[in-house]
């Protein structure tokens, strides 16, 4: 790990949160939701947490998230390729 190169850190610590947010960000839906619902005409009616929480976009987080975490997968590999190949030189 401490021969790992700057930017090579940069880029896992990027990847790795991209692939959090994926599912932090549906969490924050809720209390933007919640803010705006109420029983006055033309809002949103009030529900509960947990049947807020069922009609969240889970599957596009899902799709998102083999997604970004396919891409730190290969960004992983290549560096470790890398390192490996930089050590075969020395």
């Amino acid at each position: 790990d401490s021969d790992m190169e700057i930017a090579d850190r940069i880029l896992l610590k990027a990847s790795g949160s991209s692939v959090v947010s994926i599912f932090t960000s549906p969490v924050s839906y809720v209390g933007v939701i919640q803010r705006c619902q109420s029983s006055l005409p033309r809002l949103p009616d009030p529900e509960s947490v947990p049947e807020m929480v069922k009609t969240l976009p889970w599957r596009g987080c899902v799709y998102q998230f083999f997604l970004y975490g396919g891409i730190m997968a290969i960004n992983v590999r290549l560096i470790q390729m890398k390192m490996q190949l930089r050590d075969q030189d020395y």
